[in-house]
């Protein structure tokens, strides 16, 4: 009685455990299932112009003229204030030359001094000269007895000759030594003359003063920042220090203002301006400059941006960047085709923020999926 219920139970157990492992050994691995009912986010390709834009924060000013000392010198005074409006050529300020005018008189002095030292050697020289030369013509002609040594004539009269040449030598010599000196201390002179000239500042150009970087009474270095006009007629558009190489490089750049788009073209750098800046801790700064035709579509203090062309690609295919999958070093997208999303892969070309450039694997007008 005992051993046919534990057989049934065994029969049973076997019976179960076939039955749990039939499903797993004919079972097939379900395809990838498409949702139901619901609306993929898709976007086509399309064929079109892509650019590489960046957008930076720009603001309308006036153009800036910064003027400087060409001398170095102390500062004896300004001719007008911050604010006040100045004409061209109008003088601004000026240096003392107490010290220039000093060193213009002694440089005058030395060529003074020059010149006399020069017209006594070249005195006492000739002098000399004659006196050798009637020496000569005495041995020539037997007139006076040869010079108390053991020589002849012949030798005496060649010894003299010689001396003769070397004195008319040494003539020429200090008539050159002369006329370099000379000569030096003349373009000294001229120097110093138009350093004098210098320490005038003239207004290049008609505006009003904005500023000055230093105190009447205090030193100044030549090429120093000294004054800044503001030239209201002007208009220049400014933004943050962009390099260089970025904005000379650009395709385009245009300033963005509300209801209206302005070309806008980067000014060459202003080095001493600069770094300038850049020592006394303001701000760095680029400039652009619009077309004459333009300057009265510009609004001072109006808010404004700048859009600067990086690249540029001509009828090109044109995708969502969130369309794009990487994985193992492959590119591809999914391309939906009745609803079901088809992978292939894509050759990249310009890639900006939002959007690329399709080179290969895609056609003009079909769907991508793009992720959430």
């Amino acid at each position: 009685m005992t051993r046919r219920p534990a057989a049934l139970l065994l029969l049973a157990l076997l019976l179960l455990a076939a039955a749990c492992r039939a499903p797993a050994a004919t079972a097939e691995v379900p395809a990838l299932l498409e949702p139901v009912g619901v609306q993929l986010d898709t976007a086509r390709v399309v064929r079109r112009t892509l650019e590489d834009v960046s957008v930076h924060p720009a603001r309308v000013r006036p153009a800036t003229v910064t003027l400087s000392f060409a001398i170095p010198g102390r500062l004896a005074g300004r001719l007008v204030d911050v604010g006040e409006e100045v004409a061209e050529g109008q003088e601004i300020a000026s240096l003392d030359v107490e010290q220039l005018d000093a060193e213009r008189a002694a440089v005058a002095r030395e060529r003074e001094n020059l010149a006399l030292d020069h017209e006594f050697e070249q005195e006492a020289t000739a002098l000399e000269l004659e006196v050798r030369r009637a020496e000569l013509a005495a041995l020539e002609n037997g007139s006076a007895p040869v010079p108390d040594g053991d020589i002849d004539r012949p030798t005496a009269i060649r010894l003299a000759e010689l001396d003769i040449a070397a004195l008319e030598r040494r003539l020429q010599e200090a008539a050159d030594l002369f006329a370099f000196d000379d000569s030096r201390l003349a373009a000294r002179e001229d120097r110093l003359a138009a350093d004098s000239e210098a320490h005038r500042l003239f207004a290049p150009v008609s505006g009003r003063v904005i500023c000055f970087s230093a105190q009447d009474g205090s030193d100044i270095g030549a090429f120093v920042p000294y004054v800044v006009i503001a030239v209201e007629e002007r208009p220049q558009v400014e933004s943050d220090y962009l390099s260089a190489g970025l904005v000379n490089d650009a395709l385009g750049i245009h300033l963005h203002q509300p209801g209206r788009i302005i070309p806008v073209r980067p000014l060459p750098t202003d080095w001493a301006d600069l770094i300038s800046r850049s020592l006394s801790g303001r701000e760095l700064i680029t400039s652009y400059e619009v077309a004459e035709s333009d300057r009265d579509l510009l609004a001072y203090g109006d808010y404004a941006w700048l859009e600067i062309v990086h690249e540029r690609r001509e009828d090109c295919l044109v995708i969502p960047l969130q369309s794009l999958y990487r994985e193992s070093g492959q590119t591809f997208v999914y391309v939906v085709e009745d609803g079901r999303r088809i992978r292939r892969e894509v050759v990249v070309g310009l890639q900006t923020a939002i959007e690329c450039e399709i080179l290969e694997g895609l056609t003009e007008g079909e769907a991508v999926h793009v992720k959430t």
